[in-house]
């Protein structure tokens, strides 16, 4: 145990100390470890959840984006194609 860490007791049920003892024992690390990973993880799932929310929001975006762009691309096809068919100017015969 480090020299600057104090043993302090804390209160767990016992199913909840049972748990947490066969974790650590399934990663091969102490109780105070396997507390420390734990907190780890769901500080990053945090992170995580944050730049999925950013990544789906920027998507969400492009994806609109896109859309508006096939809209006007979709219009101006449109719009040539009736230009090249009924704007013309008459042929002399």
């Amino acid at each position: 145990m480090p020299k600057n860490s104090v043993r302090v007791s804390i209160d767990l049920e016992y199913a909840s100390w049972l748990s947490l003892s066969k974790y650590a024992k399934s990663q091969g690390i102490t109780l105070s470890e396997a507390v420390n990973q734990l907190i780890d993880e769901v500080e990053n799932q945090d992170i995580y959840r944050e730049q999925i929310a950013k990544m789906k929001s920027s998507i969400s975006e492009l994806l609109n984006n896109l859309n508006l762009s096939a809209y006007f691309l979709r219009g101006f096809i449109l719009l040539k194609i009736y230009n090249r068919n009924y704007c013309t100017k008459p042929t002399k015969q």
